[in-house]
C-alpha cells in the first residue's frame, strides 16, 4: 500500500483557547469574555483550578448555545415534521452539558476550598489530595482529608 498524502489543512481560523468548542457563527470575542469573566470571578490559584474554569467556561458556552437552539426549536417557521425527536434530542444534549458543567464546578470549588485550608493551615501543596492509584502508596507524608480537618 502506497502512503497517500493529506491535503493541507488551512490554518485554524480561531484562536486554539476556544478548545474547538466555537462553531463557525459564533463570535469569539464573546467567548473571550466570557472566559475573562469567569477567570476573574474564580480566581484560579492552581493549573489544576485553571483547567477546572475552563471547562466551566466550555460547559457555560456549550448552555448558552442550548439557550440559542431553543429559542429556534421554538420558533414556528422553522418547524419541522419531527418536533417531538428535535426536542428529544436537543433535552438529552442540554442536560448532559448541564451535568458536566455543574461537576465541573464542584470540583472547582472543592479545589478551591481546599487550597484555602492547606493555605491557612500552611500544609505542604504536595500533601494534598494525592490519590493512591495503581498501587502507588502515595507520598510519604500523610495525607490529611482536608474536608474532615477544623480549624480553631
Amino acid at each position: 500500500m502506497a502512503a497517500e498524502k493529506r491535503p493541507d489543512r488551512k490554518p485554524a481560523s480561531r484562536p486554539r483557547a476556544q478548545g474547538g468548542v466555537l462553531l463557525p457563527q459564533e463570535d469569539p470575542q464573546e467567548y473571550i469574555t466570557l472566559r475573562a469573566e469567569l477567570v476573574h470571578q474564580y480566581q484560579p490559584g492552581s493549573a489544576h483550578e485553571r483547567m477546572l474554569v475552563d471547562l466551566v467556561v466550555q460547559c457555560r458556552w456549550r448552555l448558552l448555545r442550548c439557550e440559542r437552539l431553543e429559542a429556534a426549536l421554538n420558533d414556528p417557521s422553522l418547524a419541522t415534521s419531527e418536533p417531538k425527536e428535535d426536542t428529544a434530542t436537543f433535552r438529552h444534549f442540554q442536560t448532559a452539558v448541564q451535568r458536566s458543567h455543574d461537576r465541573a464546578l464542584r470540583a472547582l470549588c472543592r479545589a478551591q476550598a481546599d487550597r484555602k485550608i492547606a493555605e491557612a493551615t500552611k500544609i505542604p501543596a504536595s500533601s494534598i489530595d494525592l490519590p493512591v492509584q495503581y498501587g502507588h502508596p502515595g507520598p510519604i507524608a500523610p495525607v490529611i482529608p482536608l474536608r474532615r480537618l477544623r480549624l480553631m
